[in-house]
């Protein structure tokens, strides 16, 4: 089965880096994640990714 790709954007490193393992290791994601919203969305844009998890509160 081919993996989807997640665009994770949080700017709380660890945790941005916990979701992505999770996301990797007990589902069936390729996970790319940034800390920084401008990042975030230059990834969005050239990566193409099947999602995108991005907090609500990102400063």
């Amino acid at each position: 089965m081919t993996k989807k790709r997640i665009l994770v954007i949080d700017d709380e490193v660890n945790l941005g880096f916990v979701i992505s393992t999770c996301l990797e290791e007990f589902g069936n994601w390729e996970a790319l994640t940034t800390d920084n919203p401008n990042e975030g969305l230059s990834l969005a844009q050239t990566e193409k990714p099947d999602a995108i998890l991005l907090e609500k509160w990102i400063v």
